[in-house]
C-alpha cells in the first residue's frame, strides 16, 4: 500500500469534513458498528486504525477506508500542532 505525499498547506476543513463523509459511508458500508463510527473521536481514529485490517481486512473498501483514517488522524495532528 503506497501512500501519496500530501500538500497539507492546500488542505482546508472542508476537505476534512468531506474525508470524513466519505469514511463514515465506508464505514457503514463495511458493516462497522455504530458505536466505532465517531469520525470526530480521536480515540476513534486510532481504534480504526488498529483495527480495520484485522477485522475488515478482505472487504474491498478495507484499504480506502484505512487510508482515509490515516489521512484524518494526519489531519488532527497538524491542526492540532502535533504533527
Amino acid at each position: 500500500m503506497m501512500r501519496e505525499k500530501i500538500d497539507w498547506s492546500s488542505m482546508t476543513f472542508q476537505d476534512a469534513a468531506q474525508m470524513e463523509q466519505n469514511l463514515l459511508a465506508m464505514l457503514e458500508l463495511m458493516g462497522v458498528p455504530e458505536g466505532r463510527r465517531d469520525t470526530r473521536n480521536l480515540r476513534t481514529l486510532k481504534w480504526l486504525n488498529r483495527n480495520i485490517a484485522a477485522s475488515w481486512g478482505d472487504h474491498g473498501l478495507a484499504e480506502a477506508a484505512l487510508n482515509a483514517v490515516i489521512w484524518l488522524l494526519r489531519w488532527d495532528a497538524r491542526i492540532s500542532g502535533r504533527g
